[in-house]
């Protein structure tokens, strides 16, 4: 394997490179010590790309999100933008970051309990209003782009990341022609239609975040982009009944409203409403049992339907998986287990 260039040079003759701790769609992210102020941070390095013409649009993208300076102790900190010269190089400084992205957290854990959930949505949606009060829209919040920080002397906070594709109102598109910037399971509708970027996008996405907190799924659940792009349009997202019904629901729908005058007014209104929330009102239990029944009955569907296909004949190797044609036992063992996985997953949290 070929070393990294960056791995213990000293950048700008300040920033010592430790250690690789990311990587990015277009960026490597080190551990560094600044050498002046004596503290650890982290250095984000550019990844350059042979294409002229998409590297420019990604380093604009990168000095952008380099000059937004957002003071606010739910957003990340952005110390420098600088240029190095051997081994070549546009770097970042930011504050460097203990603990895991939601995605990570999602993906080990599983859906998170309200009482935790609750106070990140909320405490993210207080730095996206100083974001969105500065002219600044996010438009890429996901799982991915919050970050539950753990410092060893304070509590854990949440820290929203990477205002990459971030865009003033008046300013130009920075994607190639035909190109829509973002993560085709949280866009919003008005964005996908007719490229409307307001602060109501990221309302949306975080409105979708918050679902997927409790369920421990994306809303749009889908690998085809078409296809998510599509129930986003129409409104055809899965919600459990159990969530909608409780007394979230109407903040829920409303951040999700496909009509962007209908959602809240700001960032700040949501997490307000959300603040009005009592979290032990959220049937957390029904939602999970809910979901995975959900997951049962398509799981359940998709072995049905290829055990009553007429064309399908019984061999060793379908005998082997256990796909008998007249006896749907898999999902009935699928079920099972899923409930299992769902005890499973509320003990993680207790």
């Amino acid at each position: 394997m070929k070393p990294n260039p960056f791995l213990g040079q000293t950048l700008s003759n300040r920033y010592w490179i430790q250690k690789k701790i990311g990587s990015g769609g277009f960026a490597s992210i080190f551990k560094a010590r600044d050498t002046v102020r004596n503290i650890d941070v982290a250095i984000k390095i550019l990844t350059l790309l042979p294409d002229t013409q998409v590297e420019e649009k990604r380093e604009e993208r990168f000095v952008r999100e380099a000059r937004i300076h957002l003071n606010h102790p739910n957003i990340v900190n952005i110390f420098e933008l600088n240029h190095h010269e051997s081994p070549s190089c546009t770097y970042i400084v930011m504050e460097l970051l203990t603990g895991q992205d939601l995605r990570k957290i999602l993906e080990e854990k599983g859906p998170i309990p309200p009482q935790r959930a609750i106070p990140f949505v909320i405490k993210a949606l207080e730095g996206l209003e100083t974001a969105h009060k500065a002219n600044i829209i996010h438009r890429d919040i996901k799982p991915e782009n919050l970050f539950i920080h753990q410092p060893k002397t304070k509590e854990e906070m949440i820290k929203v990341l990477d205002f990459g594709i971030a865009r003033m109102h008046t300013e130009h598109s920075l994607s190639l022609t035909g190109q829509i910037l973002g993560t085709y399971k949280y866009l919003a509708p008005e964005y996908i239609q007719d490229d409307i970027i307001t602060p109501k996008l990221d309302i949306y996405q975080m409105g979708l975040v918050f679902v997927e907190l409790l369920t421990g799924t994306p809303v749009v659940n889908t690998d085809h982009a078409l296809t998510g792009l599509r129930q986003h349009i129409r409104g055809s997202v899965e919600i459990p009944t159990a969530l909608l019904e409780s007394p979230v629901g109407p903040i829920i729908l409303q951040s999700l409203h496909n009509n962007p005058n209908e959602r809240f007014a700001s960032a700040l209104q949501f997490a307000q409403a959300l603040s009005s929330i009592t979290p032990s009102s959220i049937p957390f239990g029904d939602i999970l049992k809910e979901k995975i029944a959900l997951n049962v009955y398509y799981k359940g569907a998709m072995l049905l339907e290829f055990s009553s296909n007429e064309d399908w004949e019984e061999d060793e190797k379908t005998v082997e998986m256990g796909l008998q044609k007249r006896v749907p036992i898999q999902f009935l063992i699928f079920a099972a287990t899923s409930i299992t996985i769902g005890i499973a997953i509320a003990v993680l949290w207790l």
